[in-house]
């Protein structure tokens, strides 16, 4: 699985992408595949 995180403030320079494993989802829980999302203009300053 690909993650985008934020490694430090400065707009989208400071995104960074990590591989992991597939979570597992525990009793009561569901896994949802996301396929894309975007960001806001709101989000960057984050």
């Amino acid at each position: 699985m690909r993650s985008f995180h934020i490694n430090s403030f400065g707009g989208p320079d400071s995104l960074i992408i990590k591989e992991s494993e597939i979570p597992k989802p525990g009793r009561g829980e569901v896994l949802v595949r996301v396929r894309a999302s975007s960001l806001n203009f709101r989000d960057l300053p984050i």
